[in-house]
């Protein structure tokens, strides 16, 4: 679980450090025209890491998951909403 987890934070933390150069040369984003944009994945992981943190909090206080599974599901479950984010975050084209 430790080495998945560093795995996963150095992946997301290059990701996201590279996104603002992504959208300005693949997608052809003016930066200084969609900052909010760029800023909506920072938005998105503090979000989500709240309301996660906040519900698996929950179930462990009601008993429904003793700590360290709870823990493997909110790291199962962190990882996966990160991949699906950056597999949407590619460009969408046609290949014939």
């Amino acid at each position: 679980m430790i080495v998945t987890h560093t795995c996963a934070n150095w992946g997301t933390y290059t990701f996201l450090t590279n996104i603002p150069s992504y959208m300005k040369e693949v997608l052809y984003f003016d930066l200084k025209k969609n900052g909010l944009l760029s800023a909506l994945p920072y938005i998105g992981f503090g979000a989500a890491i709240s309301i996660s943190g906040a519900l698996l909090d929950f179930v462990v206080s009601k008993g429904l998951l003793k700590k360290t599974p709870a823990r493997k599901w909110g790291n199962t479950l962190g990882n996966n909403r990160t991949a699906v984010s950056k597999i949407r975050l590619t460009p969408h084209t046609s290949i014939n």
